[in-house]
């Protein structure tokens, strides 16, 4: 079988004028509206806009799991708010993302101007040229950026994702006008322009701040950053996103008092999207992402996938997405038609198999197909009778599945630990059946030819 998991994919063969299967979170100001993308979140959207409708400024955490699609419920609501709301509220298409280096007051207030002054150049480029107020903080951002240029400083005012290089950041003073206080006037500025003129004709009341990636940031972070930032997070006409981990509001929000005071009391906690919802959504990326002149495209997987994905990857969006991709790949030009899940399930552990093949010595490729054979979590004591070796030397021939994740401690039970594929290659489980199974389909198949076989 050729390898085609390296391979790109030719999308145009499906009628297709993209991937309708990346991970990428869905953005205001793609090649499709987000409106005709985003699926389901009725109960979320009910809590956000209902704090977005208040004429009170407000702090909300957004909590899930990597991967569920806060950003993309976040960049949907934002731009709901900005097009179509009746009291609408301006925000930037892009995100501040947390980052340790850069996680401070200064860096936090210089993004939140930097990104709103880039959406209104973008939408009202003469308003930037014109307004004095703008004129001043354009210039601030480039006596920033210059600044960070000097010290050796990667990403920027408007990334917000700098660090600071070793060696002459103590030698260069920070001017007077970037001091937290007057930064903080600044943002004061901004929100003058946003509630005193309209910005690509419309009139705003206040503004949309989003922050990602707490995910990503230690907690002990998080605490110092939140505690210094407390006073900016109350301002008026603001409302500020803040989007981390399940346990963000526990572990980070609720920890200080002073912090919880400033945030709406509870937190919006984001499930995965149903199966039925998770179907719909790529349907609808299917209908959305046709090429031009196509009426309809063609599915190169059947809705059976999506479902045994979801089953597979307990509801991970960005893992089946991702699963989707890979078995598409793994096809190449031999998907003539929607793939079934035997057949899909196939080509994922083929691909699974082909990228680890290199990483393995002749032993432990010996115990991966004996748990694939048994198909359940298995104690190194079991392997090892079954397989007629020593437990040292399971442990060594267990070894590189364990270095490269294959394979990881699944439940334990007193002092016995049970070993079992991780959730990446738990698609290997399944790879003998689905093997057989397409191997079955195609024999009768072709006994149905009229070709006397």
């Amino acid at each position: 079988m050729n390898d085609f998991s390296k391979q790109g994919v030719d999308w145009q063969r499906f009628g297709l004028s993209k991937n309708p299967y990346s991970t990428r979170p869905l953005l205001e100001g793609g090649d499709v509206p987000i409106d005709q993308l985003f699926v389901g979140r009725d109960r979320e959207r009910k809590e956000l806009e209902a704090i977005f409708a208040s004429d009170e400024s407000a702090c909300v955490a957004i909590c899930g799991n990597v991967g569920v699609g806060k950003t993309s419920f976040a960049n949907y609501e934002k731009s709901i708010w900005r097009r179509g709301a009746t009291k609408p509220l301006f925000s930037s298409r892009t995100e501040i993302e947390a980052c340790g280096d850069g996680l401070s007051k200064q860096k936090f207030i210089q993004g939140i101007i930097a990104s709103v002054l880039r959406e209104i150049e973008l939408v009202s480029p003469n308003l930037v040229k014109n307004d004095e107020r703008l004129k001043r903080l354009h210039l601030l951002v480039d006596v920033v950026s210059r600044i960070e240029r000097s010290l050796g400083v990667s990403g920027g005012f408007g990334g917000f994702t700098a660090g600071v290089s070793t060696g002459s950041a103590s030698t260069l003073s920070i001017p007077p006008q970037l001091s937290d206080v007057s930064l903080e006037h600044h943002i004061d500025d901004l929100m003058d322009v946003i509630q005193s003129v309209e910005i690509g004709g419309i009139q705003y009341r206040g503004l949309i701040v989003h922050m990602n990636n707490f995910d990503t940031v230690s907690i002990d972070e998080a605490l110092h950053f939140f505690n210094e930032i407390r006073d900016v997070i109350q301002r008026p006409s603001i409302y500020f996103l803040f989007l981390g981990r399940s346990d963000f509001y526990r572990e980070v929000i609720a920890k200080e008092a002073r912090v919880k005071a400033a945030f709406v009391q509870t937190p919006i906690l984001m499930d995965p999207l149903s199966k039925s919802e998770l179907v719909q959504a790529l349907n609808a990326r299917l209908d959305a992402f046709k090429a031009e002149g196509v009426q309809q495209a063609i599915k190169p997987i059947e809705d059976e996938v999506v479902s045994g994905l979801y089953d597979l990857y307990s509801g991970d969006v960005r893992s089946i997405l991702a699963a989707v991709s890979d078995i598409i790949r793994q096809g190449g030009d031999t998907i003539s038609g929607p793939l079934g899940i035997d057949s899909a399930l196939a080509l994922l552990a083929h691909e699974r198999l082909v990228r680890i093949e290199p990483k393995l010595t002749p032993e432990s490729r010996k115990a991966l197909w004996h748990l694939m054979e048994r198909g359940r979590p298995m104690t190194q004591t079991e392997l090892a009778t079954e397989l007629g070796k020593q437990t040292p030397n399971i442990v060594t021939m267990l070894k590189p599945l364990r270095d490269i994740g294959v394979l990881e401690v699944a439940d334990t039970e007193g002092v016995k630990k049970y070993l079992d594929l991780t959730p990446d290659f738990a698609c290997l489980r399944y790879f003998l059946k689905a093997q057989k199974s397409v191997q079955e389909d195609a024999i009768q198949a072709a006994t149905q030819l009229p070709l006397g076989l």
